[in-house]
C-alpha cells in the first residue's frame, strides 16, 4: 500500500524575491501549487547516512513540477507570499 501526503492548494499571493530554480522560477502571482511526499523509508547509504526524501512540488496550472529534498524545499518557499486556496 502507497500512502501519500498532500498540502492544500498554495495560492502564490506575491512573489518576494526571484529564483532561478527549476518550476518555481515560472509560478505567476495567482499561480497554486500543492506539495506532496509518498510516505516510505528512506533508505541508507553504504556509508550508513540515510538518503535525503524529496517533496514533489507542483504548478497546478501548468503541471510543471520538481522534486525538492527537505532541506532544500524552504529556501524556494522563501521566495513567495503563499495563501491556502480553500476548495
Amino acid at each position: 500500500m502507497s500512502i501519500k501526503l498532500t498540502s492544500s492548494l498554495l495560492e502564490v499571493e506575491e512573489i518576494v524575491k526571484n529564483t532561478g530554480a527549476e518550476m518555481f522560477c515560472n509560478l505567476e502571482v495567482g499561480d497554486t501549487i500543492q506539495l506532496s511526499v509518498e510516505v516510505e523509508g528512506a533508505g541508507t547509504r553504504p556509508s550508513g547516512s540515510t538518503y535525503a526524501t524529496y517533496i514533489k512540488a507542483e504548478n497546478t496550472e501548468t503541471g510543471e513540477h520538481t522534486y525538492k529534498s527537505f532541506n532544500q524545499i524552504p529556501k524556494f518557499l522563501e521566495c513567495f507570499k503563499f495563501i491556502e486556496k480553500l476548495t
